[in-house]
């Protein structure tokens, strides 16, 4: 079971985000949110051309 979502850096110091999500195993929301913003990373990184 793949228990790591996904990982976002700019390979600059900075502050640290760690996002948890289904704590009890059978709650979607919180899994579903977490892949939206790393989706929503995804998008700004490719509009600013990073």
């Amino acid at each position: 079971m793949q228990r790591v979502i996904g990982r976002y850096s700019q390979d600059i110091d900075g502050p640290l985000l760690v996002a948890i999500g289904a704590m009890h195993g059978n709650e979607p929301a919180g899994v579903n949110a977490i892949r939206t913003g790393f989706e929503m990373l995804d998008h700004e990184k490719n509009k600013a051309g990073i």
